[in-house]
């Protein structure tokens, strides 16, 4: 069924359409729509990253339909005439633009990640006070920029005023005012300066020296830009700044209905418009120098003689200067810095160095709502790279890089090459900070007036000289014990070998310290030390009494689930599946307390917490030949004899409603259903009845199915029982089965699962080679089952 949706607005349109489609339309709308299409027209912005959108367009496209006629439009603006103009014109898109826009993002990615990650992973132990939480992030385009400020922040810092003194001569005529500038400028010295004063004073009268008249025009041209004007000029003038995105604002219709600073923003706008379509203004130049007791003044004019633009463009003046009323004194002043710069000087600065893009990361901040000051953190850190001698602050490199960038939009460089010449020269930078680190560190306390902490580097960055636990499965290199960089709590084992290799071993937070002992484990082999555990708190002490010293190759798999260790970490999967068959019951727990291995009957040694065997879903696939040593779903009712061998599944609530399963908290867990419209809708589950919000558990367990008419290929079959023969004498606690697992009692032909609980026997249904063959899996769902599985007719073969 399709329905149309409408929407009032165009964004709420889109909005909406990427809800329903989960954000996957995109790509699909694509496929769909170019199936029934001989061509393609790219309409996206004219700069660079549009021409890059556009050829991940013409891949998505192309991959359904490869023989595409691909067009590039080129707009610049969404206006009828300018659409239809497109359209006339179409072009191939340009592969060279999109090449550019490939390389810049990862360049910016490589530098950028390695840089940040340095920065912010030092910096935030050096001084865990002001950066602990903070990412120092770098970026080629960013650190350039905030050099400026920081430079222009330095000159005004660093300015040493100093008073001075100077002559000026002013000539009032017609009420405009000409200031006439002292050839001297301005000296240091009063007494100096009052002496030549008197001597002008003395002898007041100025002579004219020289009048030089010049028309702001070239005469040679000027026929030549007559000729233009005659012939249907002048049109708008082009700018070299363009992006090719988008045109000058413009306006694009009349409109009468506005006011206020809408209505002055319109205005601006249109004049501007007019201002670029008119002639340019007109006038004279005039410099007059004077003499006065032999010292030389100068000034300019200008004199307009045509107005043009300037009668539709008030913002810009001219002032024209003459000659009438002479005054004579000498001014005192003091030089002054140079202004912070505006946001306008800052991206005058960059165009000047060819850095396109500026991001705030709170390195600067406006300090008067106008000009620029740099933060602590964004000082320090430019002081640091320059003490190294770096130009990292500087415009250089990005400017190298932005002009490589356009020598392969015009075709003059390959991508590759600029990536390995510019992955080069970051590469060489990089070394020398590494290096010369601490040279950050001083400049940063200095600015942040804080003692640096000593930087001690995580074990990731420790040398390679540390004891070995085991040998790597995948690639047979040491494989040692570390901390996880953000969190030194927690430990894991990871392959020397990183990152050619990344196998790891993942611990919980259980572990609070392993050491790594110089005997090797008698059963795993001289592949493997022994390890010295100490646990953070009491949850399986009761099975492995700290400090316990174990291996974690695979000779206690109930070891393993515990700390949840996938088996294929630690040793092949070939050699897993070949031992874990071979192995008998009493190797497997040969490093396994003595408590453990012996069966008692005392309930009150069952105290692992329920809610932490739920939470361990690992389950090695490999292993599944073999009786299951570890038994996840916390179902065992506390209330039942111990003799008995129950299964280890929920049994279905009691007529007189009582509960008889229990959660991690030890408490009656209730029952719910799912109202929620999907697969399980109308399905009863459990759930403590505190809630992991209000201090109890996150225990979870679907409820038997009750409608025995429709029967689930996962369900026991009528044929199965709920309840097994009498086997207490040889049940071991804690899910460990018997040695001889498939049998339960005397009846020799009963198979039973991993769990110790006869199997059901089901037929393949699915369609292939072993269709209408008998098999055995676990009785339970499909929530809490185990993996065991066997043909009927063959031995049996690890699950799935």
């Amino acid at each position: 069924m399709k329905f149309l949706n409408v929407a009032e607005k165009n964004d709420a349109a889109k909005n909406i359409a990427q809800h329903l489609s989960r954000g996957t339309s995109r790509r699909k709308t694509l496929e769909r729509e170019v199936r029934s299409c001989t061509g393609l027209i790219i309409w996206t912005d004219c700069d660079r990253e549009g021409e890059n959108i556009g050829f991940e367009i013409i891949e998505v496209c192309t991959a359904v339909k490869s023989n595409l006629r691909i067009f590039r439009a080129k707009f610049s603006e969404i206006t009828g005439v300018s659409v239809w103009r497109a359209l006339q014109n179409l072009e191939q898109p340009n592969k060279n633009i999109s090449d550019a826009v490939d390389v810049r993002q990862e360049l910016d990615l490589r530098i950028g990640a390695a840089f940040t990650r340095f920065q912010t992973l030092r910096l935030q132990k050096v001084f865990p006070r002001k950066l602990a939480e903070s990412l120092v992030s770098y970026g080629s385009c960013q650190f350039p920029t905030l050099g400026f400020v920081v430079e222009r922040y330095r000159a005004v810092e660093n300015f040493v005023s100093e008073p001075f003194w100077k002559l000026r001569v002013n000539h009032t005529m017609n009420n405009l005012s000409v200031d006439f500038a002292w050839e001297r400028v301005r000296l240091f010295d009063q007494s100096a300066c009052q002496l030549f004063h008197d001597i002008c004073i003395e002898n007041p009268l100025a002579k004219v020296c020289e009048v030089k008249t010049k028309p702001k025009g070239d005469p040679n041209w000027g026929s030549f830009a007559q000729n233009i004007l005659d012939s249907g000029g002048p049109t708008p003038r082009q700018g070299n700044k363009s992006d090719k995105a988008h045109p000058p604002i413009h306006p694009t219709k009349y409109t009468n209905s506005l006011s206020g600073n809408e209505q002055r923003l319109y205005e601006f706008i249109v004049r501007s418009f007019l201002a670029c379509c008119s002639k340019d203004a007109q006038g004279q130049e005039t410099t007059v120098s004077i003499d006065i007791a032999n010292e030389k003044f100068h000034a300019s004019g200008l004199m307009i003689t045509a107005r043009n633009y300037l009668e539709v463009y008030p913002y810009d003046k001219w002032s024209s200067k003459e000659i009438h009323v002479y005054e004579h004194r000498y001014l005192d002043g003091n030089t002054s810095p140079p202004n912070l710069l505006t946001e306008a000087d800052l991206i005058a600065l960059m165009e000047k160095h060819g850095i396109e893009t500026i991001k705030n990361r709170s390195y600067v901040a406006l300090a008067d709502a106008i000009h620029f000051v740099p933060g602590l953190l964004g000082m320090g850190l430019v002081e640091g790279y320059d003490a190294m001698g770096l130009t990292i602050s500087k415009p250089h490199l990005r400017a190298q890089l932005e002009a490589d960038l356009k020598a392969i939009s015009e075709g003059r460089k390959q991508p590759q090459q600029v990536l390995a010449e510019q992955i080069a020269k970051y590469k060489e930078v990089y070394q020398t900070v590494a290096q010369e680190a601490n040279k950050i560190d001083a400049a940063l306390a200095e600015r942040f007036r804080e003692q640096p902490n000593e930087y001690v580097p995580s074990t990731e960055s420790l040398p390679v000289n540390m004891p070995s636990a085991l040998k790597c499965p995948k690639c047979k290199t040491d494989m040692v014990v570390r901390q996880k960089k953000n969190n030194a709590d927690e430990l894991y084992i990871s392959c020397m070998s990183y990152p050619n290799c990344k196998n790891a071993v993942w611990l919980p937070s259980l572990v609070k310290t392993i050491q790594v002992l110089p005997n090797t484990c008698p059963t795993c082999g001289p592949n493997y030390k022994m390890l010295k555990f100490e646990w953070r708190n009491n949850q399986i002490s009761h099975l492995y009494p700290p400090p316990y010293t174990g291996c974690i190759g695979g000779c206690d798999m109930t070891f393993l689930e515990m700390l949840r260790i996938n088996p294929s970490s630690v040793r092949p999967v070939s050699e897993t599946r070949n031992q874990v068959a071979a192995q008998p019951q009493n190797a497997i727990n040969s490093n396994r307390p003595q408590s453990v291995n012996s069966r008692t009957n005392n309930n009150s040694a069952n105290t692992i917490p329920v809610a932490q065997v739920r939470a361990n879903p690992r389950s090695n696939t490999t292993t599944t030949a073999q009786p299951r040593q570890f038994l996840p779903p916390p179902t065992v009712n506390r209330n039942q004899n111990t003799m008995n061998n129950q299964p280890r599944m929920p049994t279905p609530r009691s007529s007189d409603g009582d509960n008889n399963i229990l959660c991690g908290c030890n408490q009656p867990a209730i029952l719910l259903t799912v109202r929620k419209q999907n697969a399980n809708h109308g399905k009863q589950f459990y759930k403590c009845q505190t809630g992991k919000d209000n201090g109890g558990c996150d225990f979870f367990l679907w409820a038997p199915e009750n409608d025995s008419s429709v029967q689930n290929p996962y369900d026991t079959p009528p044929t199965s029982t709920w309840e097994s023969n009498d086997t207490s004498s040889t049940t071991r606690g804690w899910g460990i089965t018997p040695s001889n697992p498939r049998s339960s009692g005397g009846n020799n032909d009963e198979v039973m699962c991993d769990c110790g609980i006869p199997c059901k026997r089901l037929i393949a249904q699915k369609e292939g080679p072993n269709k209408g063959r008998p098999f055995h899996v676990c009785v339970k769902d499909i929530a809490t089952r185990c993996k065991f599985f066997q043909w009927a007719d063959s031995e049996t073969v690890p699950g799935n």
